[in-house]
C-alpha cells in the first residue's frame, strides 16, 4: 500500500486553508505512515504517469474549487480509478 497526497496547488486556486490542512496530515503521515508520496509537480505527475498504480494505493487530493482540472491530473485520477485504488 502507498499514499499518494497531492498537493493542493495542483488543484486549486485559493489554497490558504487547505495548504494548512495538508500540512497537518502531512505531519501526521510523516509520524506513523512509511510509504507515502506527496505529489507537488506537475513534474511528479508525469513520473506517475508512468509508474503503475495499484489497487492497494490510496489517491489523496483536493477538489478544484470550479471543478476543472488539467488534463495531466485527470489521467493521473482515471488511472488510479481504472485499477479500483481507493480514492
Amino acid at each position: 500500500m502507498k499514499i499518494i497526497f497531492c498537493n493542493p496547488k495542483l488543484t486549486m486556486k485559493t489554497i490558504d486553508k487547505a495548504n494548512v490542512f495538508f500540512e497537518s496530515c502531512r505531519e501526521i503521515l510523516d509520524t506513523y505512515i512509511a510509504n507515502k508520496l506527496y505529489i507537488t509537480s506537475a513534474f511528479q505527475v508525469d513520473q506517475l504517469l508512468a509508474d503503475n498504480a495499484d489497487i492497494d494505493d490510496i489517491f489523496v487530493f483536493f477538489n478544484a474549487e470550479d471543478g476543472k482540472y488539467e488534463d495531466k491530473f485527470l489521467r493521473l485520477l482515471k488511472k488510479y480509478n481504472d485499477v479500483q485504488s481507493r480514492i
